[in-house]
């Protein structure tokens, strides 16, 4: 997972595999290694759980989620450094790894999911998917069982008029979290209008103004990866909203018009 992370981001740009403050890392891996003091042998690259972050952020399609899929990381790290093995955890941790391992490779477009894992593999790959599925169509039906006794719990004992009141008034609020875009989505418990939080994947192109080469917003594409409910406090995860069929894998965001402004950042050839 670590691996294929890594490998992403440098096929996007080899300088994203730098670990923070690590200048002479970063000219080595931007192609300036002669301006560097110490040796490329001691680059020192990006921990394991940001690698994958980063490669998210820049492909929102990758299925992961840290306060799910870390999961990976600590069974790895308290196996090879204390040798120690919690069956249940590691059961968990091989399906988040392989939904993760599985969205990297279709990110990457290098090969299919079939020749990835080989015919010796695939098997127990697709087994542990299926596990992992289960787990959260499991999850998905336990929160969706106690956001409906919240909501009973919560209008037991008002009138009706009383209880549209409140209804309206909660689902007014707006998102308890927010990454970078908030779509309103029908709540599958209540009816009433829930948050979808989403991360926003913008493709850019170059336009020439003749005073420079700005880079101008085409498409802006929404990636759900939270909903929550302000009246019945429901609230799924991402690989929970992939069980609700009413909830979108991604949709479009309308560009308003004239979506970009030259941005100094982009500037070229000024």
């Amino acid at each position: 997972m670590e691996l294929l992370a890594k490998a992403h981001l440098a096929a996007i740009e080899p300088s994203l595999l730098s670990a923070r403050a690590d200048v002479d890392g970063l000219l080595h891996l931007s192609g300036k290694g002669t301006l560097a003091v110490s040796g490329a042998t001691e680059i020192r690259t990006l921990s394991a759980a940001l690698a994958v972050q980063t490669a998210k952020r820049l492909s929102p399609e990758i299925q992961y989620n840290p306060k799910l899929d870390d999961v990976v990381f600590r069974v790895r790290n308290a196996a090879a450094h204390m040798g120690l093995v919690d069956s249940a955890e590691l059961r968990r941790a091989i399906g988040s790894m392989v939904r993760v391992v599985d969205s990297l490779v279709a990110a990457s477009k290098w090969t299919d999911r079939r020749d990835f894992w080989s015919d010796d593999l695939l098997p127990a790959a697709d087994a542990a998917a299926m596990e992992a599925r289960h787990d959260a169509s499991a999850r998905l039906a336990a929160k969706l069982a106690g956001a409906t006794i919240r909501l009973r719990e919560l209008l037991a004992s008002l009138s009706p008029a009383a209880q549209a009141t409140v209804r309206s008034s909660l689902a007014s609020r707006s998102a308890g979290a927010s990454i970078d875009h908030d779509e309103r989505a029908k709540c599958p418990v209540c009816g009433e209008q829930g948050w979808l939080v989403c991360a926003v994947e913008e493709v850019h192109r170059e336009v020439d103004t003749g005073e420079g080469i700005f880079s101008q917003i085409v498409k802006r594409t929404a990636w759900p990866a939270i909903f929550n409910c302000n009246v019945c406090d429901l609230d799924l995860e991402e690989d929970e909203l992939r069980e609700v069929p009413d909830f979108p894998y991604s949709f479009d965001l309308d560009l308003d018009d004239g979506d970009w402004e030259p941005d100094e950042d982009y500037i070229r050839g000024r």
